[in-house]
């Protein structure tokens, strides 16, 4: 393989910052997955379109979400997603990452290219803002978060001639091969979501000096959207097993540091028993932390990614849609083999790191 030289700077473009553990930890795993490449990543700071005409309680209300309702979460994101360009907040501002003579960006991964969610950048996670005569464009793991394509003609043949100046695509699930070979006449492949790109012990680093452990036997559930029917898997599993339960998504919220820290949330996946969840990155981890574990089907949130990640590393009868699927497939108590998902995993990672060789080169 070529020598890979720390002058190759990469630009990596992801949604504006949330505070959503999945969303972080993805970003940071594939800045770190590129370093460890011997390339020299900085993340893009895209912002959404700035509007001149918000109210003074917008503004308050922005100050609260930062500075005390996400104050555990910005945190990490300011000092752990490094380094970072000055932030963009129009179609015009962005033009000005040229001066960063990136010799490629890639853009990825989450849920960029579900145009429903960017409508308030334009099209710059189609990255139409790059020239490629000077700047690499790749697509890691972008997702679509569809299984149906809902623009028209005009929007269609703009999106299509953007893809088709990008160096090379890669999507996250299988839906959004479908959809770039039905809708954009390009052929593209699957990779997996950044997040598994690093493994446990990779995590486990962000949390040397934490002292932080369960005292009981615990059952873990990260649950975005709670209702009765999934309040009953956690009950049915708690039960069962005789385990403590630990939220890691509060169903009341409260003011102050309501949402808990990313090393809390990691420390929790590691110390856990079992696991429940509707989340796809609270997936990832479940498999990650090689944990037993049991994930409620949210189709508000993109079913095709449960589908593809579980599909993938022959999970995916860990998937459930009621509470009987539990009961009639035993999952409470069966054993995950994890050496078959591990080697999985681990000839995934393989092949996305070859790729990254593969097309990243210096301009």
């Amino acid at each position: 393989m070529e020598e890979i030289k720390k002058d190759i700077r990469v630009g990596v473009l992801t949604l504006p910052y949330d505070a959503n553990y999945g969303w972080i930890l993805q970003h940071y795993a594939l800045l770190n997955s590129l370093n460890e490449c011997g390339y020299n990543p900085i993340s893009i700071q895209r912002k959404w379109n700035k509007q001149d005409n918000r109210s003074m309680i917008y503004h308050i209300k922005k100050w609260v979400y930062y500075n005390i309702l996400t104050k555990n979460i910005y945190s990490f994101y300011k000092n752990n997603i490094t380094p970072k360009t000055e932030i963009y907040d129009t179609q015009e501002s962005i033009k000005g990452l040229s001066k960063y003579k990136l010799d490629a960006v890639v853009v990825g991964s989450d849920q960029v290219w579900r145009t429903e969610f960017t409508s308030g950048v334009g099209d710059n996670y189609f990255l139409d803002f790059i020239d490629s005569k000077h700047t690499s464009k790749i697509a890691y793991a972008a997702s679509f978060g569809i299984d149906e394509w809902k623009e028209g003609v005009e929007k269609t043949e703009k999106i299509k001639s953007l893809l088709e100046d990008f160096t090379y695509i890669s999507v996250r699930e299988n839906t959004g091969i479908d959809l770039c070979k039905n809708h954009f006449n390009l052929e593209v492949e699957s990779v997996i979501d950044p997040t598994l790109l690093l493994d446990k012990d990779q995590y486990n680093k962000l949390l040397v000096g934490t002292t932080e452990c369960f005292k009981k036997p615990t059952l873990v559930t990260y649950i975005l959207d709670y209702n009765k029917d999934k309040s009953d898997v956690v009950k049915q599993v708690s039960n069962k097993l005789n385990l403590k339960v630990f939220d890691l998504y509060p169903k009341k919220k409260r003011i102050c540091n309501y949402y808990k820290s990313v090393k809390t949330w990691l420390r929790a996946y590691r110390d856990s028993d079992f696991v429940v969840t509707d989340s796809f990155h609270g997936t990832v981890f479940s498999i990650i932390y090689n944990k037993p574990f049991i994930t409620i089907a949210n189709k508000e949130r993109g079913l095709t990614r449960f589908t593809s990640l579980l599909n993938i590393v022959g999970l995916s009868s860990r998937l459930i849609f009621t509470l009987e699927d539990i009961l009639d497939n035993n999952l409470i108590t069966e054993e995950i083999d994890y050496s078959k998902v591990n080697s999985i995993v681990k000839k995934q990672q393989e092949k996305s790191l070859s790729l990254f060789h593969k097309y990243i080169k210096s301009k």
